[in-house]
C-alpha cells in the first residue's frame, strides 16, 4: 500500500484525459471480476463516465469512485480578475471570480451531487478527497467508513 500511496502522490497532472475510453481500454485486460478504483476530477463527460462505471457493476467488479477536488476548485476563492486555463478544452478565459461565484459553486455541487447520486443509484462506492488533505489520511477516512457500513 505504502509503495502505491508513494507512486499516486508524485504523479503530475497532464492535459486532457478521457476516462470513457480508459474504462473501454480496462474492459480489454479484464478476464475475471476484480476491484476497479478510480481516482480522477471527473471533469469529462459525465453521463459516459457514470455509464462505463455501470458496465462493470453489471460486470460483478467492485467498483470504487474517489472523487479529487482542490479546495480552490469548490470555493473560488479569488478576488481579482482570473485568467483561467481549461486543461479539457484547452481553452482560456478571463474572468472575475466574485460575478461568477454564487452560480459556479450552485453548478459544482449539481455536479459532485450527480456523481453521488448515479454511483450510489448503481451501487459504486463514491468518496470524495480534497487535494489539501494527504492522501493517506484521506483514503484512511474512506475505509475507516468503509468499515463501519460493511460491518
Amino acid at each position: 500500500l505504502s509503495v502505491v500511496l508513494k507512486c499516486l502522490e508524485e504523479v503530475k497532472p497532464r492535459s486532457r484525459t478521457d476516462i470513457r475510453a480508459v474504462l473501454e481500454d480496462l474492459g480489454r485486460y479484464l478476464k475475471r471480476r476484480g476491484l476497479i478504483i478510480i481516482i480522477s476530477d471527473f471533469f469529462d463527460q459525465d453521463q459516459e463516465v457514470i455509464e462505463s462505471l455501470k458496465y462493470y457493476r453489471f460486470r460483478k467488479h467492485e467498483v470504487i469512485v474517489f472523487h479529487i477536488l482542490d479546495p480552490a476548485e469548490i470555493e473560488l476563492p479569488f478576488k481579482d480578475v482570473v485568467n483561467f486555463w481549461d486543461m479539457e478544452r484547452e481553452e482560456e478565459f478571463l474572468t472575475q471570480p466574485e460575478l461568477i461565484r454564487e452560480s459556479y459553486r450552485e453548478e459544482l455541487m449539481k455536479f459532485i451531487g450527480n456523481y453521488k447520486y448515479r454511483c450510489r443509484e448503481a451501487d459504486i462506492d463514491y468518496w470524495q478527497m480534497d487535494t489539501s488533505v494527504p492522501l493517506d489520511y484521506s483514503l484512511g477516512a474512506y475505509l475507516f467508513r468503509r468499515q463501519k457500513t460493511v460491518a
